[in-house]
């Protein structure tokens, strides 16, 4: 199927990608892959090809606005070749939108030439042990305090946790629980990376933050924590958007998970083009009855299936989906097996 979405600038930045995975994921991922872990060069490397600076301003060392089909060319090709980047799609895709919508001038400073050079390793905390999909109803308190906010509660499924050096936690800062989704904000936990599948940290003033890995069986190189805060001060200046950012939590998270679907849904699209590939190599190769199995009609027709009506419907409805979450269009919806809005 002849792609509509992405520009020749787009095809090329594939080509970069599938030869940097070809070159230096593929031949390490299988290490990587039972130990839970990539390594932090990775993200060093991925700095050299621009693509941990997308979207950032160039005054804080970025590539400026970018389309974020480059993004969905990385999930892809990493898809396509069953690898992972870790944590890049959550620290690109979701976290870093956070911080250019409301983070202030003097956060953006600190926290983005980092994040464009690849330096700055960053996680993310949302999800808790009663609450997955009802972001809404997240219970870990952020209590001011003299200097900041006191941290307390446990978080779940906390993505790269343990060696990021920096968490992007959402949290409750408003006591009425009654106030819902409005009484959340988002703030940046400042950590010491831990290598390991376990942490502790104790402050001079009492605060606690400890952490152990939850071990995954698919999508490796995440690294999940369930983590534990007890009174960690977290400084006032780490709440994104300071004041004016207080209750504005949930919605940059769902805006951040909307990416992440987008990201979902690209991996998706590489996955079925592997199989595609692999499934039209073996049908080539595989002899059997003195032809190769791809002569045969039943085998043409499955292959075509996969190919056309599978994942060309696939490629189509994901390309068109990013298209319409790039112009600010509605999210289309699925019933009665149509697609309509």
């Amino acid at each position: 199927m002849k792609r509509t979405v992405y520009a020749p600038e787009h095809e090329a930045f594939r080509e970069t990608i599938r030869t940097f995975i070809a070159k230096q994921v593929t031949p390490n991922y299988p290490e990587w892959e039972n130990a839970n872990q990539v390594p932090r060069e990775l993200f060093n490397q991925l700095a050299e090809l621009g693509a941990t600076s997308f979207d950032i301003p160039e005054e804080f060392g970025g590539a400026g606005p970018t389309s974020f089909k480059f993004q969905a060319v990385i999930q892809e090709e990493t898809a396509r070749a069953a690898v992972s980047f870790g944590h890049y799609g959550v620290s690109i895709g979701i976290v870093l939108p956070y911080l250019l919508r409301l983070a202030d001038d003097e956060q953006k400073q600190r926290w983005l030439p980092r994040i464009a050079s690849g330096e700055l390793m960053v996680g993310v905390m949302v999800t808790e042990p009663d609450y997955g999909s009802d972001v809404a109803g997240v219970k870990v308190t952020a209590t001011p305090t003299d200097g900041g906010y006191r941290i307390n509660g446990v978080k779940t499924w906390a993505t790269f946790a343990g060696r990021a050096d920096v968490l992007m936690l959402l949290a409750r800062t408003d006591p009425d629980r009654s106030a819902g989704h409005r009484g959340l904000s988002l703030f940046v936990v400042d950590k010491e990376p831990a290598p390991g599948h376990d942490f502790s940290f104790t402050q001079d003033g009492g605060g606690k933050m400890e952490g152990r890995a939850i071990d995954t069986l698919g999508y490796r190189g995440m690294h999940s924590y369930e983590v534990a805060f007890d009174d960690w001060l977290v400084p006032e200046e780490n709440l994104v958007g300071g004041d004016a950012g207080l209750g504005k939590g949930f919605y940059l998270q769902m805006e951040g998970f909307e990416n992440g679907r987008l990201q979902t849904a690209a991996r998706a699209v590489g996955l079925m083009q592997a199989a595609y590939e692999a499934g039209a190599s073996y049908a080539r190769e595989r002899t059997v009855f003195g032809k190769p199995v791809g002569d045969y009609q039943l085998s043409r027709a499955k292959l075509a299936r996969i190919g056309g009506t599978g994942h060309g419907a696939a490629q189509a409805l994901s390309w068109r989906m990013r298209a319409t979450h790039l112009t600010g269009g509605e999210p289309w919806l699925m019933t009665d097996s149509r697609w309509r809005r």
